[in-house]
């Protein structure tokens, strides 16, 4: 990335730092089924906000509290505000709009601003490469379902996932097929670095 984006200003850049946050250090490592089972940062994304147009610290912290149940309500309270700050601080993440507003206010979400085509082709390839490996077709139904998969990182709905699938087909990074149940998705591209190039130039 410092390659393409010395400053650090693109929202290319943003939106692939938040999916490698959202997946709490754990890399490219097979998903979990449980995202809190990766901590606070998994669970957000890929738990808390999905289904949610608004929410408050209290709120969260709530609902965190049935999930890490050894956890202090104090420390819930300092990693989350830093959580927090990350996405909505101009310095941090804030253009990407993943979510919005402050602790006086509340937090807004469900809203993101989303990247490029291509951008999005890099993190659907990382996250083929994180669940499928090597294998060069998949059921559609597995790939738009997945409980850490493309919609909740990027903060969509499962409709619109497959808005921007059919964008990934246009630009041959996948193929659909469709004509006969169940549908599948075919892998197109050969090294997601490609894609993440291609994304810079079009940012």
């Amino acid at each position: 990335m410092a390659e393409h984006d010395p400053s650090l200003t693109s929202l290319v850049t943003d939106w692939v730092m938040h999916f490698y946050l959202s997946l709490s250090g754990r890399g490219l490592s097979p998903a979990s089924e449980r995202a809190a089972d990766w901590g606070g940062w998994t669970y957000f994304v890929y738990d808390f906000v999905p289904g949610r147009s608004a929410f408050s610290l209290s709120d969260l912290i709530f609902y965190s509290k049935e999930e890490f149940t050894e956890e202090k309500e104090s420390s819930l309270n300092s990693n989350y505000r830093i959580l927090l700050r990350a996405y909505t601080e101009r310095e941090a993440l804030s253009q990407i709009e993943f979510i919005k507003g402050n602790e006086a206010d509340g937090y807004r979400c469900n809203a993101a601003k989303l990247p490029n085509a291509y951008a999005i082709g890099f993190i659907f390839a990382r996250i083929w490469e994180r669940d499928f490996r090597e294998v060069p077709s998949v059921l559609t139904e597995d790939v738009i379902a997945h409980p850490m998969g493309l919609a909740k990182v990027l903060g969509i709905t499962l409709e619109q996932t497959q808005d921007h699938l059919d964008a990934l087909e246009a630009l041959s990074i996948i193929e659909q097929r469709k004509t006969v149940a169940p549908f599948q998705i075919v892998r197109r591209w050969s090294d997601p670095l490609d894609l993440l190039k291609k994304a810079y130039e079009r940012d």
